[in-house]
């Protein structure tokens, strides 16, 4: 029996459970996946561990290796609410290491808004098209995007998709349905994570909104991209994305942060 102390956060409505208590590297895809067949709501597992780079306040691996900005966004805010002790004084700022991500990553924390940054790739060629299909690649993850709304079928054709063009062999990846509106672009993520075998229909998905962002820059060029994507929960993230010297430069994403629980779970070893 291994007692487990766990934070359930939901970052933009895409609910996630932080595991505080070491668990193996190998183990954690098994425990990932038994915490949320006893929790339906939760998306996501992550687990956090202490940073190879002293730079770092925590290291967040989540459960299949991937890099997922709502989970990193989720453990920035809890860190200053639990008053971890590797924080040093911090002003709002919280560096951490997360899987997926080949660099240190800051987030910045202003009232209930935490804002992180995304682990892009610099090249403009990181949006690019696989038959009649935009991917986006970042560290650790890739999105299809698909502008439609979605159909009662959305979720299988999601498996299909990304089976057809190889991206279920990645850590992880997604299929992003995408309706531009007025006021923004409302999005409908579907995420397979390839160690845990599991494709969930999200609440909310901080790295595709990104990757829409991306997409839109890489399209127009502007030096300046501001997005609001709209999720399935209701609520949105803002994506911020920067072009400079024929590169991508540098993105953020942007969104609230709100604890659920805290508390312990048991499970057999």
């Amino acid at each position: 029996m291994q007692k487990l102390s766990y934070v359930k956060c939901s970052p933009g409505g895409n609910i996630t459970v932080l595991v505080f208590t070491e668990v193996q590297r190998k183990r954690q895809p098994d425990v990932a996946r038994h915490i949320m067949a006893l929790m339906p709501d939760v998306e996501q597992v992550g687990f956090v561990e202490k940073p190879d780079n002293p730079q770092a306040a925590a290291r967040l691996q989540m459960m299949g290796g991937e890099f997922c900005g709502n989970a990193t966004r989720a453990l920035a805010w809890v860190l200053t609410k639990k008053n971890w002790p590797e924080l040093a004084p911090h002003d709002g700022n919280v560096v951490l290491e997360v899987s997926g991500a080949k660099r240190l990553l800051n987030a910045q924390i202003t009232g209930s808004m935490v804002r992180v940054e995304m682990p892009i790739k610099h090249e403009l060629e990181s949006v690019r098209q696989i038959r009649d299909r935009t991917v986006v690649d970042l560290e650790g993850i890739s999105h299809v995007i698909v502008y439609q709304s979605p159909d009662s079928d959305a979720r299988e054709k999601a498996d299909r998709l990304l089976a057809e063009l190889g991206l279920q062999e990645i850590e992880a990846a997604g299929v992003l349905y995408c309706e531009p509106r007025e006021d923004g672009i409302y999005m409908t993520p579907f995420v397979w994570v390839r160690d845990t075998a599991t494709l969930i229909q999200e609440t909310a998905c901080a790295s595709g909104t990104v990757c829409v962002a991306l997409a839109e820059a890489a399209a127009s060029r502007d030096t300046q991209t501001d997005l609001r994507v709209y999720q399935p929960s209701g609520g949105f993230i803002r994506a911020f994305v920067e072009i400079a010297d024929g590169k991508f430069s540098q993105a953020f994403i942007e969104g609230p942060v709100e604890i659920l629980e805290e508390s312990e779970i048991t499970l057999n070893a």
